[in-house]
């Protein structure tokens, strides 16, 4: 993807930044080996399949296609049905085509199954790196705000995980009715904040929904969080790449100028 004319160099981060905004899952915190292909394998042998590991690069593109036609079904309202659309179309890829035609309900229930881990927060593990970089932007007097694509109680997150001394607020998908890259969600929570887009940070994992979302909202900064290093290898290849881009949170207060 071709860098936009608002993407910015990550050494020309804008001053005056006062209030950062978070993803919350797989930026904050990281869904645990049960959404891995082992889990998916384990879990599926509760419902008498037999999945096949070697089919987890077919999946993923399966998940991945599964959210590009919610999409294009839905636009970007409010829908959860995706975590099931998604899960369905994992286990259906690793089951393959003929055990899901001689056992549908079987992948079904595995589907539903892997769908409402989902929504468990046991699942989950907070990322080394949070606590440390929020104490910083705290210490900094930063307001932070956490904007999700998510039917959870975000408040529910913040105390599960030990985040709510560093959240000021937090706004999910379901309360006000769109779901990211739409700028209402992002402006919602800077309302609440009592900041400017100007005056505002965005960090997360995802180029369409996060940065896009962000910088659509007119946001000073937009950091993607690539913490498998992707835009590195890609800019190692001489590809575009979206800046300014970090592999950990503890890289993100320098940016800031802090």
């Amino acid at each position: 993807m071709p860098v936009s004319p608002e993407r910015r160099d990550p050494a020309q981060s804008p001053p005056g930044i006062r209030a950062v905004l978070f993803d919350v899952d797989y930026t904050l915190i990281r869904p645990g080996p049960v959404f891995d292909v082992e889990g998916y394998v384990r879990n599926g042998l509760r419902f008498g399949l037999t999945l096949d590991p070697e089919c987890w690069p077919l999946a993923q593109r399966a998940a991945w296609e599964a959210v590009e036609r919610r999409r294009a079904a839905n636009g970007h309202e409010h829908d959860m049905s995706l975590i099931p659309a998604v899960t369905r179309a994992v286990v259906s890829a690793l089951a393959g085509e003929e055990a899901c035609r001689l056992t549908p309900e079987a992948c079904e229930a595995c589907a539903r199954y892997q769908a409402d881990e989902w929504w468990d927060l046991d699942n989950f593990t907070v990322y080394e790196d949070v606590q440390p970089c929020l104490e910083r932007l705290r210490s900094a007097s930063m307001k932070m705000g956490l904007v999700s694509n998510t039917n959870r109680d975000l408040r529910a997150v913040t105390t599960h995980f030990g985040l709510g001394p560093y959240v000021d607020v937090a706004v999910a998908s379901v309360d006000v009715g769109v779901m990211k890259p739409e700028p209402e969600i992002f402006l919602a929570c800077l309302e609440r904040l009592d900041r400017g887009p100007e005056e505002a940070a965005m960090v997360g994992d995802n180029e369409y929904d996060d940065m896009r979302g962000a910088l659509a909202a007119g946001f000073s900064l937009a950091v993607l969080l690539d913490r498998r290093g992707r835009q590195r290898k890609l800019a190692e290849r001489g590809e575009p790449v979206h800046a300014p881009a970090i592999e950990s949170l503890s890289e993100l207060p320098a940016l800031l100028g802090l």
